[in-house]
């Protein structure tokens, strides 16, 4: 190794050093940066996960009690049970929401079915709104009533 060699290396190595130094002084060690990004990290993915949990339960919730509401009378011969459900997400939610369900299919169609002696399956749509009126998020799930026995 010629002696160039070995001063373009030292000065490559003071300058690295010097560098990792100002950015350890500027923005913290590399270590810290990385623990700090993985915090945050985990936050953002426990807010998303949360967020997508408040708005399948409002959902499920407005769709089940649209459900009772309706077949509430065909219980004692059947069970409703939630067959699929998808949630499309449309614009950010903070704050109080409200939850509007409503039926795919007449109810009396559906229990004209349930007396025919097949399982009938009807969809309830919900639209979740924010105070403004602004539709945050919408939902459809496929209900079927079972018939017991």
């Amino acid at each position: 190794m010629t002696a160039q060699d070995y001063d373009s290396q030292l000065l490559e190595s003071v300058s690295v050093r010097r560098r990792r130094l100002r950015d350890a002084v500027v923005f913290g060690t590399q270590r810290q940066r990385r623990s700090v990004d993985e915090r945050l990290g985990k936050v953002f993915a426990g807010i998303v996960v949360a967020a997508v949990l408040c708005a399948g339960c409002v959902g499920e919730s407005a769709s089940g009690a649209i459900v009772l509401a309706a077949f509430g009378e065909q219980l004692s011969r059947a069970v409703p049970l939630a067959v699929s459900a998808e949630i499309a997400y449309r614009k950010l939610a903070m704050g109080p929401v409200t939850a509007t369900a409503t039926l795919g299919r007449p109810a009396a169609d559906v229990v004209a079915e349930l007396d025919a002696g097949q399982r009938p399956e009807f969809p309830v749509t919900v639209a979740i709104r924010r105070a403004d009126g602004a539709v945050t998020g919408e939902m459809t799930v496929v209900w079927t009533l079972r018939p017991n026995g």
